[in-house]
């Protein structure tokens, strides 16, 4: 958790900086400082694009390596309904907010250490966490899942034989992982929008800066004079 806040704290800092330093250059015409913030907005635009190349690039890569840490997990870390590890928590929360079961389907649960310890529900023999199941979602509530507060009492004895003993008719049986794509993806193009507005802000910054370090500050000052009507060469 402290990693991506002393990274949101630094870039936040670094753009305070070359803020500050582009509105020195404006005020006090220094081609110094205005060279400088120039520097720093191409450097943030290369970042910014080699970032967005290297997503879209190796999506696939970042798709598989995320299969396998995600059946990882499943297979050896779960722990159950009621348990509060940390990845407990993240399989129940997942499954019971995207309505999906497993990684791939449902049957990934068959592969788990939870399930050889031979978990039940009701005393009816569970394959997969009722998390699994089509839950009456009146009788549960989002905190009870977060909070780790799940038992055989948060799933009703309908739910049980729907989602185990019947046809699975009462069974998500589509898997996790295309659901939390589908919601990276989401995220990805939303933020390949806000890095095309802001390359382009930046492009704009970075050509009125190059005009401004290209113009000479006595070429304002021989204007300001002829407009004064003043003798600038007496000074």
């Amino acid at each position: 958790m402290a990693i991506p806040l002393y990274v949101t704290l630094g870039v936040s800092v670094a753009l305070v900086l070359f803020s500050f330093t582009g509105l020195c250059g404006i005020c006090r015409q220094s081609q110094c400082c205005l060279s400088g913030f120039a520097f720093f907005l191409l450097l943030a635009m290369i970042c910014m694009l080699t970032l967005s190349a290297f997503f879209f690039a190796y999506g696939e890569v970042i798709d598989e390596h995320g299969e396998k840490e995600m059946m990882d997990t499943l297979t050896q870390f779960y722990k159950g309904e009621s348990s509060t590890s940390a990845y407990s928590l993240a399989w129940n929360i997942i499954q019971y907010k995207l309505e999906c079961c497993g990684v791939v389907n449902y049957t990934d649960w068959l592969q788990s250490e939870w399930y050889e310890g031979d978990p039940k529900v009701q005393d009816v023999d569970q394959q997969w966490p009722f998390t699994c199941c089509k839950l009456d979602k009146s009788d549960i509530s989002d905190k009870d899942v977060v909070d780790g507060k799940l038992n055989e009492n948060s799933i009703a004895a309908a739910d049980v034989n729907d989602c185990y003993l019947l046809d699975n008719s009462g069974l998500y049986t589509s898997g996790c992982k295309d659901e939390l794509l589908g919601l990276l993806n989401k995220s990805l193009y939303i933020s390949a929008g806000v890095a095309i507005g802001s390359i382009l802000i930046m492009l704009g910054l970075l050509w009125m800066t190059c005009q401004l370090i290209q113009q000479d500050p006595k070429d304002d000052q021989k204007k300001v004079c002829s407009d004064d009507n003043n003798d600038c060469a007496a000074d």
